[in-house]
């Protein structure tokens, strides 16, 4: 279950897609220190910011459990390298794969009613934060050599209160916060209606399986339990640039393209690729 819930983690940035767009997000003239997936309530990333958003840091190996990944800014694309077998990067990778900055990217998430999420990715100097007035669970992943988990993170992931998705067939999975504003995970068989509910809060814990400490927890207005946005403990993170992009401008869309997984998430697709 644990593997599943961070795989697609792993996915974001397998597009063959051509170069296009502009980088965003740059501070001071300063190089982008993150590559952003935005999320969007609408069609071609319009309305709110709303769903699944994640942040990596460029120009550096991020180990997960069993592979790692590296995210180059190449231009106005992000080139993604996949080192299968090797937490630490090392050997040939599979890739360069190359995503267009700033243009809208449509995901599968496996559920006919409801089948897409949309993302827009940006590039910037500090990785985007949930929006202020949304509650959302909210992890930032950090070396394990970093034990107070302060300043760069190697990732981030929020995720709007309640989203859904389907990561297999018959099974979904659905994050939110609680009464008492604890982070929680929902695994669902859609067949049976058998669930399973784990606590994802942590506090710089440590996660040995991607050679990491972990933040995780709630942010952002709880209707059932005051709570403010207390996430001041890093300075590699901004809400500025979440508020520009919270608009109503259509952008450019293409389809996400993945090359391995099998799995349904909000940033894969089946193994056959999904071009409609």
């Amino acid at each position: 279950m644990k593997f599943a819930f961070f795989l697609l983690l792993s996915c974001l940035a397998v597009l063959h897609v051509s170069a296009g767009g502009a980088n965003g997000g740059h501070h001071n003239n300063k190089p982008p220190k993150y590559m952003n997936y935005v999320p969007y309530a609408g069609v071609n990333c319009t309305g709110p910011v709303d769903g699944h958003g994640t942040s990596y840091l460029l120009n550096t190996c991020i180990p997960f459990e069993g592979y790692a990944l590296k995210y180059v800014l190449n231009g106005t694309n992000v080139d993604s390298y996949y080192y299968f077998g090797a937490q630490n990067c090392n050997g040939a990778p599979d890739g360069p794969y190359s995503s267009a900055v700033d243009k809208c990217y449509r995901f599968k998430n496996g559920y006919p009613t409801n089948p897409y999420f949309y993302a827009h990715l940006t590039v910037s100097r500090k990785a985007i934060k949930p929006p202020k007035d949304t509650l959302c669970l909210y992890m930032k992943s950090y070396s394990e050599t970093n034990l107070k988990c302060k300043s760069d993170f190697n990732w981030s992931k929020y995720v709007t209160n309640g989203t859904s998705w389907l990561w297999l067939a018959d099974f979904s999975e659905t994050l939110f916060c609680d009464n008492n504003n604890k982070a929680i995970e929902l695994l669902c068989n859609t067949t049976t209606n058998a669930c399973q509910t784990t606590f994802k809060d942590a506090s710089c814990d440590p996660f040995p399986q991607q050679l990491a400490n972990l933040v995780s927890k709630c942010v952002g207005p709880n209707p059932n339990h005051h709570c403010g946005d207390s996430d001041s403990d890093s300075d590699s993170d901004s809400d500025s640039d979440s508020d520009r992009l919270n608009n109503n401008a259509a952008k450019s869309t293409s389809d996400f393209k993945i090359i391995f997984g099998g799995i349904h998430t909000p940033f894969t697709t089946p193994r056959n690729v999904y071009n409609n």
